[in-house]
């Protein structure tokens, strides 16, 4: 391994390091983002510290242009595939361009920053990211969230990892944390080390599809991918999410369709037998210890919980519809959604107490930047999932390149029903620019 090649590996191990970083905090103020202070910066009279942890990114960068330009011969640039790479382009330059004129400096800050992450992701994983890098780091978010998830459901309450973003407190008792009620019985919900089960429950059911993808696509990782498929289960199943159930159940039927698992499983090997059986026990235990609280999330709508959630809902979903009718082209503004709801209000003298994000990522789109955002979103989203199927007429696909697309199926399922996959959040910038990318790049898979 010569000098280049060594500081590409370091850029690798820093920009990963990065990535889980900014795909699993929670709130700038965590403590691992203020240690060791290098400076501190205001905006809108709220101050931010800014820690030792800014060195990672810029390490990252350092290490990759120098490898760059350290290599024997020039390495090509890697553009993907024109498609993904022109509706990537486009999204981020209407965010942009959207986010003009400049209402609230902390607003167009963040929406540039998360622009800038979703750019600066797609770029890097194009072009020093290898698939197998990509699906390590969404099997490491499994093994993270999973076993906490685990342990905050058997307790009914936080685990003491605040300081790696645990939600606290997490007491079901209490107003505001997310359960489930059946016979009067309130249930916590697990967040895994994210801010919110919902969030959980669909990251998870991305590293399970991915993990499944290289699971098929090389027998060599199968041991480590499978254990955080495992992982990713049950954080999935205890976030008791319906969104990531139903996007998770989606990707894994068009998973199983795409790669024609049927003719890939040796269903003569006795092993594979007795691991079926031992399935078989598990999902029957889940069934028997589990199946009430699962059934009440599906079923059992009518109670005072459920219903006061769908109401909001609908609610919300009334006012994006409002917001749209009334500038369908150009939006109210990147980041501006629930300050226009503010702005309605006190327009037309309407009390309301508390605004918050419609869940529909289309609907929140189209508010914001106009219709052609809503547009592209569900090009990038499923675009990719009808290529492969596509190919898949002529023969199966690269089951690694079929599970990203599940993944990305997933995301936009889940888009449909809540608002944490908009692009405008530090956590899906990142994990959409990867995606995108690793789907859209020019290399084999695997």
């Amino acid at each position: 391994m010569n000098l280049a090649q060594r500081l590409w590996l370091i850029s690798r191990i820093g920009f990963l390091l990065s990535w889980l970083l900014v795909s699993w905090q929670l709130s700038l103020q965590s403590e691992i983002f203020f240690f060791l202070p290098l400076f501190s910066l205001t905006i809108e009279g709220q101050t931010f510290q800014v820690g030792a942890i800014l060195i990672l990114p810029l390490l990252t960068g350092v290490t990759a242009l120098a490898g760059w330009l350290l290599m024997p011969a020039p390495r090509p640039w890697r553009w993907g595939k024109p498609p993904i790479t022109a509706m990537v382009a486009a999204l981020g330059l209407l965010a942009l361009a959207r986010s003009w004129p400049v209402h609230r400096l902390g607003v167009w800050i963040t929406s540039v920053l998360c622009i800038l992450l979703f750019w600066s992701t797609y770029i890097y994983t194009l072009q020093n990211w290898p698939a197998l890098w990509v699906a390590t780091a969404f099997a490491v978010l499994a093994v993270l969230h999973g076993p906490v998830a685990l342990l905050q459901f058997a307790r009914q309450n936080a685990v003491g990892l605040q300081v790696l973003g645990e939600v606290t407190p997490l007491d079901p008792r209490i107003p505001g944390v997310s359960v489930i009620e059946v016979s009067g019985q309130r249930w916590l919900r697990a967040y895994g080390l994210l801010p919110h089960p919902n969030v959980l429950g669909g990251l998870m059911g991305l590293s399970l599809l991915i993990s499944l993808g290289i699971c098929l696509q090389n027998p060599h990782h199968r041991r480590w991918f499978l254990g955080a498929a495992i992982m990713a289960s049950v954080g999935l199943l205890l976030s008791f999410s319906r969104s990531a159930w139903l996007g998770t159940g989606l990707g894994l039927l068009y998973l199983a369709v795409m790669t024609r698992i049927w003719q890939r499983i040796p269903w003569h090997e006795t092993g594979l037998r007795w691991a079926l059986v031992g399935a078989l026990l598990i999902l029957a235990l889940i069934g028997a210890t589990l199946g009430e609280l699962v059934g009440a999330r599906w079923w059992r709508l009518d109670s005072l919980l459920e219903v006061n959630s769908i109401q909001e809902r609908l609610r919300d979903i009334g006012q994006a519809w409002m917001l749209i009718r009334n500038q369908p082209l150009t939006g109210v503004g990147t980041g501006y959604y629930v300050d226009a709801l503010w702005a309605w209000a006190n327009a037309t003298g309407q009390p309301f107490p508390a605004f918050q994000k419609v869940h529909n990522v289309p609907l929140l789109l189209a508010a914001e930047m106009g219709m052609m955002a809503p547009a592209l979103w569900f090009g990038l989203v499923l675009g990719p999932p009808f290529a492969v199927a596509r190919e898949a007429r002529k023969s199966p696909p690269n089951p690694l390149r079929a599970a990203w697309s599940a993944a990305l199926l997933l995301w936009g399922t889940v888009g449909l029903l809540d608002c944490y996959p908009y692009i405008l959040t530090f956590r899906s910038a990142a994990i959409l620019g990867a995606l995108y990318a690793t789907w859209s790049g020019d290399e084999k898979m695997g």
